[in-house]
């Protein structure tokens, strides 16, 4: 489990915020919360710190995700559970209330969020307004160089991720570089079958090229957002056919990742090349795997209507034509 926990508690317009009188930032306004006690649970960890540090006795509070940090190099430190909760707007609690933590005030939500103000957390700005406005639980990643943030992505979590206990380490192993998140799916395991209909409406072929091909599976935190699968063709030539992530992590370069994988593991099993092919209106989809290596080496015109029962259309134009790619593969020991 994580360590540490925020809350953000919400009066209309307005957030109760500290300025802290201890680290981690000392001198800044930040939500309230703490650490969790040994044996407890991060939602009743965080009703205590917030009691303990304002005298509010909350009765519920709303699971809003986590912020997590690594550093430049990778390095996964942890995080901390966010919660909200909302108070009425006529809510009576004085401010400046000055505790042993530091100073509790009342601060305009656009007040906190005005990039000009240096005086908040610095990744306040980034997440804050995802636990206010969006009902999405997320991982709320930040990368640090010291006290200065760097980056910051936003990733999507399950409402059960707060009862999760190894949320912590799973999110480790994903930003582990000696770790992949990408795996051959068990032949016991369920198909992806929603993410591999995103990248082939038609369910009996994919059915079909499953059956005689492998499936690879991109995962993290036990969910399945990516696949793709490897068809051998014959003796030296295998296909990849179906990249597919799911629409919420899209963006992340995890379609390159997988595209990239496919390659490797197409070596590593001794096939000579890889083909690939992706309709004329793909254009995403032809400029990925050019970039990863792949050069056009035909075209099968009218492919997508004679084999699917109801026309496709993407970006604005119907896919009718299979652009066919392939790319030579080498052993690193024959370079």
């Amino acid at each position: 489990m994580f360590k540490f926990n925020i809350c953000f508690i919400r009066r209309g317009d307005e957030v109760l915020l500290v300025n802290r009188n201890y680290p981690s930032w000392m001198g800044c306004w930040n939500g309230v919360g703490g650490k969790l006690d040994d044996g407890e649970s991060p939602r009743a960890s965080v009703i205590r710190e917030v009691f303990e540090e304002t005298d509010i006795e909350l009765e519920d509070v709303t699971y809003k995700g986590v912020v997590s940090w690594i550093s430049n190099e990778g390095k996964y430190y942890g995080g901390m559970y966010v919660y909200v909760a909302e108070v009425p707007f006529d809510y009576k609690f004085p401010t400046p209330y000055f505790t042993l933590e530091g100073i509790l005030d009342w601060k305009r939500i656009d007040w906190v969020l005005d990039p000009e103000n240096d005086g908040v957390a610095s990744n306040i700005s980034k997440f804050l307004p995802y636990v206010l406005n969006d009902s999405q639980a997320y991982n709320h990643l930040c990368t640090f160089k010291g006290n200065r943030m760097t980056g910051f992505k936003s990733y999507a979590l399950s409402p059960e991720s707060e009862h999760n206990e190894e949320l912590d380490k799973e999110w480790g192993e994903v930003f582990d570089p000696t770790v992949s998140p990408i795996r051959l799916l068990k032949s016991d395991e369920p198909l992806p079958m929603e993410l591999l209909l995103l990248a082939d409406p038609e369910e009996g072929l994919v059915q079909k090229y499953v059956a005689e091909g492998q499936c690879y599976v991109y995962e993290e935190l036990g969910q399945v957002i990516g696949e793709y699968v490897l068809l051998p063709k014959n003796e030296t030539v295998v296909e990849l056919i179906n990249v597919a992530v799911s629409e919420c992590v899209q963006g992340r370069g995890l379609g390159k990742m997988l595209v990239q994988h496919a390659v490797q593991s197409a070596r590593n099993l001794g096939y000579s090349s890889i083909e690939v092919g992706t309709g004329n209106s793909s254009v995403g989809q032809l400029h990925l795997y050019q970039k990863c290596g792949f050069r056009i080496t035909g075209i099968d015109t009218d492919f997508f209507v004679r084999n699917y029962a109801e026309p496709i259309m993407e970006n604005g134009m119907q896919c009718r034509d299979m652009i066919r790619m392939s790319q030579l593969l080498y052993r690193l020991e024959n370079y």
